[in-house]
C-alpha cells in the first residue's frame, strides 16, 4: 500500500511533538531509505522544528546528533526555522542547542 512510505514520517513527527526521545532515537537508527529525518508534514513542519516548538530538548538534542538532520530547514511558506520557533516559544535550552550547531543560521 502506499500508506507505508509516509507511516515512518507521521511517527517520527508524532514522537517530536510529544517529546518522545526512546521513540525518537528508534527512527534514527534507521536507515536514510527507510526515513527521511527532515521530511515534513502535512503542516509543513519538520521534526526539528516541532521539537523545538514544544521545547523538547532531549529529542532536539537526539535528533542533532544523528547527523542527518538539515537543521535551517525552514517552513515552505512561513520560512519559519526551529530555532526561530525556539526562541518565538521561550524555550532557551533548545535555543542553545540549534545555536551550537556551526550551520545553523
Amino acid at each position: 500500500s502506499k500508506n507505508v512510505v509516509s507511516k515512518p514520517k507521521l511517527a517520527l513527527l508524532t514522537c517530536a511533538a510529544k517529546g518522545l526521545v526512546n521513540e525518537t532515537r528508534m527512527w534514527i537508527a534507521q536507515p536514510e531509505s527507510v526515513i527521511d529525518l527532515n521530511a515534513r508534514g502535512s503542516d509543513g513542519q519538520c521534526a526539528l522544528t516541532i521539537a523545538s516548538s514544544f521545547g523538547h530538548a532531549n529529542v532536539v538534542d537526539a535528533l542533532l546528533s544523528s547527523g542527518r538532520i538539515e537543521v535551517n530547514t525552514a517552513h515552505p511558506t512561513t520560512g519559519v526555522t526551529a530555532l526561530w520557533k525556539a526562541c518565538q516559544q521561550g524555550h532557551a535550552r533548545v535555543a542553545r542547542s540549534l545555536v551550537a550547531v556551526p550551520q545553523t543560521e
